[in-house]
């Protein structure tokens, strides 16, 4: 964004609905507006991006309202980030374009041709500017609207990150529904997001060069892996692998859309359904080794009722049938008496 044109351009892709809408956008909060669509109009540009960031999008999903974002706080910041990265570019492209000797290793080829394909695919970015693409993030609808006001904070809440610590985004909506589906009002947040020059991932989180929780690599603005879609790294033979991209910098990203899912999505109930049809096996499991039946059932339930024993020999303060209480015994000795005199005015 080196002139005035390069500006416009930015600012027509970012801040497009806003531009275009801008009366009809209402204060939501101290920093942010919003702008409500539903019914008919949420087939519209907000549908078009979603499916422009996840090609695959799942069938059944169910979107019962839309909101765009504008923040000008968030987009201020967004924007200098933005400018910055483009002037490093032009003026140091041996600094921050240049590839590492990482790239050739095994493995790194295929996770840096995967993310060109995927920054190509958005007709905006062009050789010689920084990649800017939209990704998906899974919260509720209470948290998204806090992120509309102040924006993604790299506080690592849920865990320290398997891929590096910073904020994770994806491109894939079916990748996300597991962390979302059990949430009473489901939504997916899609951000405008600068990856810069991407670190390729393929440190398994589980092994001794783990990336858990460590910071992005020198050299390089964010982390790309592909994984499978239990979150480990994506075998070779996995055709259309997902991906997850960490971003260090809160400036790296700016909420743009947030969609608010149908808790009775079929695609949301499908997930739901097959998790308790997993966790099934493992009850019937537990009765089969008590017995199995209603006896099963039963030894169990007695096992559940059952109080554990106390620690330390601890007893309820009975005394075991059978035995009689035991007598306290005398002291044996006197206790000495003492042989100085206490502090006038106190008694012993």
């Amino acid at each position: 964004m080196g002139n005035s044109g390069d500006k416009e351009s930015f600012n027509n892709l970012v801040a497009d609905d806003f531009n275009k809408n801008k009366g009809k956008y209402t204060k939501s909060g101290h920093l942010a507006y919003t702008r409500e669509v539903t019914g008919a109009s949420v087939a519209s540009d907000a549908m078009q991006l979603l499916q422009q960031t996840d090609p695959n999008l799942p069938e059944g999903l169910k979107i019962s309202n839309i909101f765009f974002i504008h923040n000008p706080v968030l987009l201020a910041a967004f924007e200098s980030h933005y400018q910055i990265t483009s002037v490093r570019l032009q003026t140091d492209p041996r600094i921050f374009a240049k590839k590492s000797l990482k790239e050739g290793e095994v493995g790194c080829a295929r996770v840096l041709e995967h993310f060109e394909a995927m920054t190509s695919r958005f007709p905006w970015n062009t050789e010689g500017k920084p990649p800017v693409i939209p990704c998906l993030s899974g919260t509720d609808q209470a948290i998204a609207g806090k992120v509309a006001e102040t924006g993604w904070a790299n506080i690592s809440s849920l865990d320290v990150g398997f891929f590096g610590n910073g904020i994770y985004f994806t491109q894939s909506m079916t990748y996300l529904i597991p962390s979302i589906a059990f949430r009473k009002s489901p939504a997916i947040v899609l951000s405008w997001v600068l990856p810069g020059k991407p670190y390729p991932v393929i440190e398994a989180h589980d092994s001794v060069y783990s990336l858990t929780g460590a910071a992005i690599k020198n050299g390089y603005q964010s982390h790309y892996v592909l994984t499978d879609i239990s979150g480990k790294i994506a075998n070779e033979d996995i055709e259309n692998p997902y991906c997850e991209i960490v971003i260090p910098q809160e400036a790296q990203c700016l909420p743009a859309i947030i969609y608010v899912l149908e808790p009775t999505s079929p695609l949301i109930q499908n997930h739901l359904e097959n998790q308790n049809r997993a966790e099934k096996p493992k009850e019937e499991g537990l009765v089969k080794e008590e017995g199995g039946g209603e006896e099963g059932k039963k030894l169990k339930k007695e096992k559940k009722s059952k109080p554990a024993p106390k620690e330390g020999g601890e007893t309820d303060g009975k005394e075991p049938k059978g035995e009689k209480p035991s007598k306290p015994q005398k002291p044996t000795e006197k206790p000495p008496k003492p042989t100085e005199k206490p502090p006038k005015g106190e008694k012993r």
